[in-house]
């Protein structure tokens, strides 16, 4: 597991202690995942993310891009919210990143 997504995962379980480690979706990394950076498969318990993208912007994934997809996790385990709503950009808030859709990233 890279540090920079255990890292992300401490920082939930700090603010989010009524979550567990086990609980925390696994990371997977993706060869051909192109046109996103990330994704949150809840019904998987995992998080997809771009190989590529991520070996070009290892620091942007580790300050945001890991947050943003476990943020939505939080969202839809403890308020069944599915996507950029205001449970999730609550979340987001708590961990203290900005509740954006838009990341940029070196291609």
């Amino acid at each position: 597991m890279k540090p920079s997504y255990m890292l992300a995962c401490s920082k939930v379980l700090h603010h989010f202690p009524e979550l567990k480690r086990e609980d925390l979706p696994k990371l997977q990394f993706h060869a051909t995942l192109i046109k996103v950076l990330a994704y949150c498969y809840f019904d998987k318990n995992v998080i997809v993310a771009s190989k590529r993208h991520y070996d070009k912007n290892v620091g942007i994934f580790a300050h945001e891009v890991f947050l943003h997809e476990l943020a939505h996790f939080v969202a839809y385990k403890l308020y069944s919210c599915t996507n950029h709503g205001k449970a999730w950009k609550s979340v987001c808030y708590q961990l203290g990143i900005p509740a954006r859709l838009g990341i940029q990233v070196e291609l």
